[in-house]
């Protein structure tokens, strides 16, 4: 998982950093599901579920993923015409090829994913809380942020929505900082040359202030007299 460049604004560029610690990189290495844990019971010897839904734990209580899954086989090369047929895999072996397939939470301490998976990676739909408690809402693609998507800042309240990729700002989007300044435009590679800033009321001429405060009072006198006809 490589660094998320999301940051705040300043004059007119984004440029501070933010990259995952050692802990959160850990999180998406895609652990193989060890099938030792399964909290559900086997099944008989003569069911052989290519699928299901299950929690399984790994190393701890807090680091598990419940679940959809999927027993993937590896497909034979079809150009090697000398290849031998693939003896039937023993149940043991099978365990080996099970993927995290369909819908599923995937806790690791504070780490937390719950959204689509799709061959073992995040694909699809979710919601991803980081460590320090930043979250991502929107779409993933081959386990890596990408798409379109929200992605907010929790201990300073800014946030950045818009489009994604290869886990960093890129495309359209819109930036809000946390004192409620917000930036629009397109970024590139994590950084937003050239933004333009909205201005908010406050900072607008006089002139344009009083227009909309007219324009204000007008709606609201508008309003009130369909209510009154109603």
């Amino acid at each position: 998982f490589e660094c998320l460049v999301l940051s705040a604004p300043h004059n007119n560029h984004l440029h501070t950093t933010f990259c995952p610690t050692l802990t959160q990189q850990a999180h998406f290495q895609s652990p193989i599901m060890p099938p030792k844990k399964s909290a559900q019971p086997a099944e008989p010897e003569s069911q052989k579920p290519t699928s299901g839904t299950s929690k399984f734990i790994y190393d701890s209580e807090s680091h598990y993923y419940d679940g959809d899954w999927q027993i993937v086989l590896p497909e034979a090369d079809p150009s090697d015409k000398k290849a031998k047929k693939a003896p039937e895999p023993t149940d043991e072996e099978l365990q080996k090829f099970k993927k995290r397939q369909g819908n599923g939470v995937y806790v690791w301490n504070d780490m937390r994913y719950e959204g689509e998976w799709e061959s073992d990676e995040m694909n699809g739909q979710g919601k991803l809380r980081f460590v320090n408690g930043d979250v991502y809402e929107g779409d993933f693609k081959r386990g890596k942020i990408e798409g379109v998507g929200k992605f907010e800042w929790v201990a300073s309240g800014a946030w950045y929505k818009g489009e994604f990729q290869n886990n960093r700002m890129h495309g359209k989007g819109l930036y809000v900082t946390a004192d409620g300044r917000r930036f629009h435009g397109t970024f590139y590679n994590g950084i937003g040359p050239g933004l333009e800033r909205e201005l908010v009321e406050e900072e607008m001429p006089s002139v344009i202030q009083e227009r909309m405060r007219k324009i204000t009072e007008q709606e609201s006198q508008d309003a009130e007299q369909v209510d009154a006809q109603e």
